[in-house]
């Protein structure tokens, strides 16, 4: 099966410091193989048709205005710190529970995330200060202190999950609808957003600060991270969300341009 996730813990885990996950989303473990002997009961037999799980479905209904609770609930949050209460497996569960629902065209599945927690955290964001830093010289001392200022704060959070796409999933997918074959790699983007959106919120519903970045618009620093963390080739890197304590207020709402402009209805 394809690995889809790779997670580097923090020393302090009760876990090895380095795993990865090589099963996918759809994948299931089959369950054990019912006994043939009927097993004597006194409850009614089970209900068929609609009605068949409507009482599991209601105890396990999330309303709307939960969802846009949630959903409001994200925000850019900095700077943060790498004091959490939150545990570097309850991490994990979290985006592993993203992953298994999160979307995608024809559920070809071409996001991939690899987790740096702790001091694999940290080494991602000394890569990212020795790469990118040089670059910017040309911009002038000032535009170097001042990304240099901004790198720190992101080092000083707790852990990295960052976001990847997969080319030979992208590819097999092309091979296989040759009419949209095109389309893959805009809708792989789609998916990856979606993802990252998604992981975002959960992540900060369970208490955690975060903000997205993108430091793979400097070349050399996705090539050293696919080099230290042994990420495969195929992978490219499409964004990082950098997770820690929150260490002031959660932020409001951003104004927000008025529906005038940017939504248009047509009522039946």
């Amino acid at each position: 099966m394809k690995k889809i996730l790779k997670v580097f813990k923090s020393s302090k885990s009760e876990k090895a410091s380095v795993s990865t996950s090589t099963t996918s989303p759809a994948a299931a473990t089959p369950s054990a193989t019912a006994s043939t002997t009927p097993a004597t009961t006194t409850s009614s037999a089970p209900a068929t048709g609609p009605e068949k799980n409507t009482a599991a479905m209601a105890a396990d209904k999330v309303d709307t205005a939960t969802y846009l609770k949630a959903i409001g609930h994200r925000r850019t949050v900095y700077p943060l710190s790498d004091k959490v209460s939150v545990s570097d497996d309850r991490i994990v569960e979290v985006v592993q529970e993203v992953l298994k629902v999160s979307p995608s065209s024809y559920n070809s599945q071409p996001m991939r995330v690899a987790i740096m927690l702790g001091e694999h955290h940290k080494k991602f964001w000394q890569i990212v200060k020795d790469k990118a830093l040089p670059l910017l010289a040309g911009a002038g001392e000032e535009v170097v202190k001042t990304m240099s200022q901004r790198f720190e704060m992101f080092q000083a959070a707790y852990g990295s999950i960052t976001f990847w796409e997969d080319a030979e999933t992208i590819k097999e997918w092309q091979g296989n609808h040759q009419s949209v074959a095109g389309m893959f790699p805009q809708w792989g983007e789609h998916a990856n957003g979606m993802l990252q959106v998604q992981v975002w919120t959960a992540i900060e519903l369970e208490g955690l600060g975060a903000n997205l970045q993108h430091m793979n618009s400097f070349p050399p620093v996705e090539a050293e991270i696919k080099k230290v963390f042994d990420i495969p080739e195929s992978w490219s890197l499409r964004a990082h969300l950098n997770i820690g304590s929150e260490t002031t207020p959660h932020p409001e709402n951003p104004e927000k341009k008025p529906f005038s402009e940017t939504l248009k209805v047509f009522k039946a």
